[in-house]
């Protein structure tokens, strides 16, 4: 029940491994959240340098969506590995 979600530097968006036109995302979430009967999870993984806009819209969508389970991921394991050398 975890959608996987990526965003790209320059806005664009996959859906496990599919670009997705962000006005679509909430098209595609909504039956998907009603067939997990409300367990999906979606999983936001993103580059640090993905705009704050960019982010506060899929959270948009996803709402609209019905997704309101939602985790955030960055590259956080490469920037603590880049800290320690």
């Amino acid at each position: 029940d975890i959608l996987h979600l990526w965003v790209d530097p320059d806005g664009s968006v996959y859906v496990n491994d599919a670009r997705v036109p962000m006005e679509r995302i909430s098209d595609l979430v909504t039956p998907l959240y009603v067939e997990s009967e409300k367990r999906l999870v979606v999983a936001i993984r993103a580059d640090r340098s993905v705009p704050y806009a960019t982010i506060n819209e899929i959270t948009e969508e996803l709402r609209d969506g019905g997704a309101v389970r939602v985790n955030f991921a960055t590259n956080f394991e490469q920037r603590l590995s880049a800290a320690r050398r």
